[in-house]
């Protein structure tokens, strides 16, 4: 087995390969839809053909021996197909198949007799059964061989050696039929069929009630089948899709848990939709894209979702908090003043928080974690707080121990929070030419004017909008009047153009239009979520924007340093304890979250004075 270190070259490689897979896998599908397409097509004009007998034959009204006897016939065949597809080597080993076919069956045998018009329902029943036997055949057989030539595949990239008959082993018989014979796509293969054979039931009662000659009668019916089938048919396209993805991973999934494999790269197909591309891109601790295999993402995200995994191979040092006992793990991240203040299963807790943070700020967190200092941990509520010539106060209540999940704070996140203060003070020299940050060099000084910048940004984007489409309903003198907005009125020139003061307040407009948004955008979002960006935006002038923030009073004494400040210890709490608040803020705040790891990085690069 190959354990490959972290090169980039190797990563790039890994990755281009993964690319041409996945456009591989793009054609194979475009195949199969071929084949698809051909089994949807023979059953449409089969069903014209049955559509043009019978209905051209007697409208509907006389059940003759002959037509029983045609659909017993076809009765038969289907059900002699389908004990082929059940015949050994043809994969279809599901318990229940049989009793599906048969099932439908009969009840098609009971309503035929009722009159002309239910044999050829019956008729049209019986040719979709056979369709759903070769639909279930055919992907059976498809995801059965995907399995198969994945853990091939993975095999292959690891270089592992498959000359043990691995592949045709009774236990990997057993792992695909798991994963594909015992699988949930069978059931929408047949509930699709049933939705398909009630639309065309309901079609054939329409054509007679219609009451229209036998010949307009097979036109407008023989039409409305081939509409019918576009849905059917785009439901077996995107079930195929997505049952491929799903046995792909779980072979890959297979090879990486026999192999010792802890941890996978994601990657995003060429055509990757907003969600799965966040997920290659978020770093989830060990790099962007790498997730614990435990913890990776299920695939698909979606139905349509053809995005995979591949193995990731990370150093020992970074491996070795998964190997610590609870006791360990707290000595590597806490030091004896916070483990003794916080308690045994708390203290325990946040360790493990901290072993699964991100990379910077855990390097971070451990080169000054044994300077942090919780000097009072009172029980009941209160403001906590961080003083450089006392520590950090936490008030019990504003932990959120019983993880309640309408208190505004996600549990812990206080702590991270002040202790984050700490940290941007005790880094605040590291870094050569830090900014001073108010009256003392603080790390949090790196990210004063990106937070700005980042405001600025979004709000150009609305200001530029709106001074391009402003438009006059009237002008009066120097003054006219917004278009669409009554009794509102800006200050223009002699040629109609606003002066410097009205382009102020459309920016003033721009920027109250942004929070509008922003409040809107996260309205369904939960205050321990968003709570954070809340506070970032009120450091700029907003009381409590979305529900969350400090007062107007600690920010005007606080000042433009006092909103880098909270940023930082904002950010910390984020990026340790709750990923969804950051992803949050990095929405809008996106050089500023960028800023802050660029940061921590220097503090690690440059190192504790």
């Amino acid at each position: 087995m190959m354990m490959v270190n972290k090169q980039n070259k190797y990563w790039a490689d890994r990755e281009a390969a993964e690319r041409g897979w996945q456009a591989q896998q793009e054609k194979n599908l475009e195949a199969y839809n071929k084949h698809l397409a051909g089994l949807y097509q023979s059953t449409i004009d089969e069903l014209n053909k049955e559509i043009k007998a019978d209905l051209a034959y007697s409208g509907g009204k006389v059940v003759t021996a002959k037509a029983i006897s045609e659909y017993e016939t076809l009765a038969q065949q289907v059900v002699a197909k389908a004990q082929v597809a059940m015949a050994k080597g043809n994969h279809v080993t599901r318990k229940n198949f049989s009793k599906d076919v048969n099932d439908r069956l009969k009840v098609y045998n009971a309503t035929m007799r009722i009159n002309r018009n239910e044999i050829l329902k019956s008729k049209i029943g019986a040719h979709l059964v056979d369709l759903g036997i070769d639909q279930e055949s055919s992907l059976t057989k498809k995801l059965w061989n995907d399995y198969v030539k994945e853990k091939e595949r993975q095999a292959q990239i690891l270089k592992i050696s498959t000359n043990n008959n691995l592949w045709s082993s009774q236990e990997v018989q057993e792992q695909i039929y798991r994963q594909v014979a015992n699988a949930e796509f069978s059931s929408r293969i047949w509930a699709n069929v049933d939705a398909l054979k009630g639309t065309l039931d309901g079609l054939v009662s329409t054509a007679i009630i219609r009451g229209d000659n036998p010949r307009e009668m097979v036109k407008w019916l023989t039409g409305m089948v081939s509409d019918s089938f576009v849905n059917s048919r785009y439901a077996a396209e995107r079930l195929a899709r997505t049952e491929t993805a799903r046995v792909q991973v779980q072979a890959a999934k297979a090879i990486f848990n026999k192999y010792g494999y802890k941890f996978v790269m994601w990657y995003a197909e060429g055509q990757a939709c907003r969600v799965c591309r966040e997920i290659a891109e978020t770093d989830s601790n060990w790099g962007s894209g790498v997730y614990r295999l435990r913890d990776v993402p299920d695939i698909p995200v979606h139905p349509n979702c053809m995005c995979s995994i591949g193995a990731y191979w990370i150093d020992e040092e970074k491996a070795l908090d998964d190997n610590l006992s609870d006791e360990q793990l707290v000595s590597r991240y806490l030091n004896d003043n916070l483990s003794e203040k916080l308690g045994t299963e708390d203290a325990t807790a946040l360790a493990k928080i901290l072993s699964q943070a991100p990379d910077d700020i855990k390097k971070v967190w451990q080169m000054y974690h044994g300077q942090l200092k919780l000097d009072a941990y009172p029980k009941g509520g209160g403001t906590s707080f961080y003083r450089p010539d006392q520590g950090v106060t936490i008030y019990q209540k504003s932990m959120n121990l019983p993880n309640d999940m309408k208190y505004y704070q996600k549990k812990y996140d206080v702590f991270f929070h002040e202790f984050g203060h700490m940290i941007d003070y005790l880094a605040g020299d590291v870094i050569p030419n830090t900014p001073i940050n108010g009256f003392v060099k603080e790390a949090s000084g790196w990210i004063i004017d990106s937070i700005d910048k980042d405001w600025d940004k979004l709000i150009d984007k609305r200001y530029q909008k709106l001074v391009k489409d402003l438009k006059f309903s009237r002008i009066e003198g120097n003054k006219a009047e917004v278009a669409n907005h009554p009794g509102y009125w800006l200050k223009v020139k002699k040629d109609g153009t606003p002066y410097a003061s009205s382009l102020k307040q459309i920016r003033k407009d721009a920027t109250v239009q942004l929070v509008q948004e922003i409040a809107h955008d996260t309205e369904q979002i939960s205050s321990q979520d968003k709570g954070d960006l809340s506070d970032i935006m009120s450091g700029l002038g907003f009381e409590y924007p979305l529900g969350v923030g400090h007062s107007r009073s600690y920010w005007r004494q606080a000042g433009k340093s006092g909103r880098a400040t909270e940023a930082w210890a904002e950010l910390t709490a984020a990026t340790i304890n709750n990923p969804g608040s950051e992803k949050i803020i990095k929405k809008y705040f996106r050089d500023t979250v960028d800023k802050y790891h660029e940061t921590l990085k220097e503090i690690i690069k440059h190192g504790k004075k």
